[in-house]
């Protein structure tokens, strides 16, 4: 451990120094004090050089500052709850893929990252016959507001039409997936910071007629449709390594 050096003594039947006292405890000033040098102050120059890492130094929870333990809770989204473009504002955190957390201390390297099971019902615009791209599907992470161009992801389409009098194939239960990312985040600051996991989803314009045939005389009936993204277990971490 660091040597450290007492500024104020101790006097019998004289009247205690507080501030002398607590300096002694803990100080800004190096090798001074007992409580806060070994409290973040402790580095090549003044560690003594015998010094090893025993158990009783390790605190539960230290090495990961924020992180989750998983949500096994089923979420679904549906593309009414977004704006109309994918730009970041429309992108909407994911419960249970978002954290919030305080660092004590600056870091030059923290670790990020996240992981999370999905599956969606994304189809394409229009009608059987006469069908446009499917409007996208797309999670991206943000740290502190600001997004990560490098893990923007898509989502597969998983309803194609098959013709004008046919019904749709229907394969989500072929793409389910679990996507799992990670980032390294470098020189943050001590105060708040947060990670989320955000979903964008685009407009979707899809309704279809449907004759009737039960009835007397058949009538068309228009059903309006909309994608989901169902979200599962899902955790997310944060490590500072320096």
């Amino acid at each position: 451990m660091a040597a450290i050096v007492r500024n104020y003594t101790l006097f019998d039947l004289a009247i205690l120094n507080t501030a002398g006292l607590n300096s002694d405890v803990y100080s800004p000033v190096a090798a001074r004090g007992i409580y806060s040098e070994p409290n973040g102050q402790l580095d090549a120059a003044n560690l003594d050089a015998t010094f090893q890492v025993e158990a009783q130094h390790i605190i539960q929870g230290e090495a990961a500052r924020a992180y989750g333990a998983g949500s096994k809770t089923t979420l679904d989204f549906v593309n009414q709850a977004f704006g109309t473009d994918d730009n970041s504002d429309n992108f909407k955190p994911i419960p249970g893929l978002a954290v919030r957390f305080k660092m004590p201390y600056d870091c030059t390297a923290v670790l990020f990252t996240w992981e999370f099971f999905f599956s969606v019902w994304r189809h394409y615009e229009g009608t059987y016959a006469a069908q446009t791209a499917a409007p996208i599907i797309q999670t991206k992470a943000f740290i502190n507001g600001v997004a990560l161009a490098h893990t923007l992801a898509g989502c597969p389409e998983t309803v194609f039409g098959i013709g004008p009098a046919q019904a749709g194939v229907k394969k989500e239960h072929l793409n389910a997936a679990c996507r799992s990312g990670s980032h390294l985040a470098s020189n943050l600051a001590a105060g708040w910071h947060e990670l989320s996991i955000r979903l964008y989803m685009g407009d979707q314009h899809m309704a279809e007629d449907f004759e009737v045939i039960s009835l007397p005389d058949p009538l068309d009936a228009s059903v309006e449709t909309s994608h989901r993204f169902t979200c599962g277990f899902r955790n997310v971490s944060a490590v500072p390594l320096l």
